[in-house]
């Protein structure tokens, strides 16, 4: 025999939100549980983006890496005489990357969507 269910369904468990921090040693994993309201931090988070390209500047100073995950795309600016390590923001739609002929200016170039700026972005990367 067949049960009967209750008309009001309980809304479905929506799935916990992860955030990902670099800090200047390591990544971090931040998983936040809206259901259990608890705040998991995995220090041991060690994820392996693939690098789908990679430019060095002429005179060796920049690494420009275009890093694709899960989660979205990362443009990482590397200083090798520093190794301080800078990510772009809002890249998502960035698909490729390139240095200028000195290495001063990195360029960015994205997939154009409906109401989306410029395609081509302009970064000095002396400051």
């Amino acid at each position: 025999m067949a049960t009967k269910q209750s008309a009001a369904a309980s809304p479905a468990a929506s799935p916990p939100e992860e955030i990902i921090i670099r800090t200047r040693t390591d990544l971090k994993r931040l998983v936040i549980s809206s259901e259990s309201n608890t705040l998991i931090i995995d220090d041991g988070f060690t994820p392996i983006p693939s690098v789908s390209q990679q430019v060095i500047s002429s005179d060796g100073t920049w690494l420009v890496c275009l890093l694709k995950q899960n989660a979205g795309v990362w443009v990482l600016i590397r200083n090798l005489q520093t190794l301080e390590d800078v990510l772009l923001p809002n890249t998502e739609r960035v698909h490729n990357v390139s240095l200028s002929p000195l290495g001063t200016y990195l360029l960015t170039w994205e997939k154009a969507t409906e109401g989306s700026g410029d395609q081509l972005k302009v970064y000095n990367l002396s400051t």
